[in-house]
């Protein structure tokens, strides 16, 4: 394997490994019928997540959100429904 560009609770990623893993999250987003244009709420529980998941949106041509996994549900509603 290359050099880790990210390691985080043990586990290393390089960049090979990485771009799998997000091109992985952007199939899925847009099966999930995210588009371009669009905005995902990402709710951020673990960074490397989350950094995947803001990478796969821009990749699919959309905007992530970023949200604290402490954000309350009536919180997380009013933010869906802009």
């Amino acid at each position: 394997p290359g050099t880790a560009l990210v390691e985080y609770r043990g586990v290393r990623l390089d960049g090979p490994m990485l771009l799998s893993r997000i091109r992985a999250r952007a199939n899925d987003l847009h099966a999930s019928g995210l588009a371009r244009g669009d905005t995902a709420i990402i709710v951020v529980t673990d960074n490397p997540s989350a950094i995947e998941l803001l990478v796969a949106c821009w990749m699919v041509g959309a905007s992530g959100f970023l949200l604290d996994f402490r954000t309350t549900p009536e919180r997380l509603r009013e933010w869906s429904q802009r």
